[in-house]
């Protein structure tokens, strides 16, 4: 696969015709339909590269790179895409209102990329920035990123308000009430914190009732509580999603320290 930045390079000075324009929506036309329909994110890739040969400031084309990367877990080849379609939609969207939720999504993502690149201080304004931003329709997902980079800096105290006010935009958002939960935890609010964990877990989304680290960690507010029932339930229930992750082995070894109930071994 060809290098994204020789792509750029290679074509940052080239005159973009309308038909190379055309072209280029079209390329990009089909690398969503790729992905999103048939679950193919490499030839989408493909696509998208082209996309850009054919036209450098394809913004829509960019901000797909760039959350391809991101969610394959390459950050560092995310962050160029994500920082160029932010660039590029800051203009446009100051011209065209319609680029407004796409505007949005760039710079949510970046915040994500950055936060997982371990820059969660750099993450900041640009999430604080778009939480704040009333064309983005999807402001929970600001939100609880932005208390996610709070979270990663142990700013819990500014955590918790944050995601406060993402769970007050979207009740069923349960990553947000998990990470809200661990908020709680930090700052040994362990009711309030089992009250965000019980939220996360009994949510409707899909996947909601199998966050692994919030069994962990409801397991462990638990056990603070000395509710050893409660946390010897939620320590099986993490093992049982994955004995070989690090929550799982973590509930594994938890799970052992649990006294065992009345009349057992």
């Amino acid at each position: 696969m060809v290098a994204l930045s020789s792509l750029l390079t290679a074509s940052a000075c080239a005159t973009v015709t309308e038909e190379m324009q055309q072209q280029s929506q079209r390329r990009y036309e089909l690398a969503v339909t790729l992905l999103r329909t048939e679950n193919q994110p490499r030839s989408a890739l493909v696509e998208l590269e082209r996309a850009v040969r054919l036209d450098p400031e394809n913004a829509d084309a960019h901000l797909l790179i760039g959350q391809i990367y991101g969610s394959s877990g390459l950050y560092s080849q995310a962050e160029g895409p994500l920082r160029r379609a932010v660039e590029l939609l800051r203009r446009e969207s100051a011209e065209d209102p319609s680029k407004h939720a796409s505007f949005g999504e760039a710079r949510n993502s970046l915040g994500a990329v950055l936060i997982n690149l371990g820059r969660a201080a750099e993450a900041i304004p640009v999430l604080t920035e778009v939480s704040r931003d009333v064309h983005y329709p999807q402001p929970h997902l600001a939100l609880g990123n932005l208390g996610l980079a709070y979270l990663t800096l142990r700013r819990y105290a500014d955590a918790a308000p944050v995601l406060e006010r993402a769970v007050a935009v979207r009740a069923e958002f349960c990553v947000g009430h998990y990470r809200l939960g661990e908020a709680y935890a930090r700052l040994d609010e362990n009711e309030r914190s089992l009250a965000s964990l019980d939220r996360a877990l009994a949510a409707r989304g899909q996947g909601c009732d199998r966050i692994q680290p919030a069994f962990r960690l409801r397991g462990e507010v638990h056990t603070r509580l000395n509710h050893a029932d409660q946390a010897r339930a939620d320590f099986t229930r993490c093992q049982e999603l994955g004995a070989d992750t690090q929550d799982g082995r973590a509930c594994a070894r938890a799970l052992q320290s649990v006294p065992s109930p009345a009349g057992g071994p």
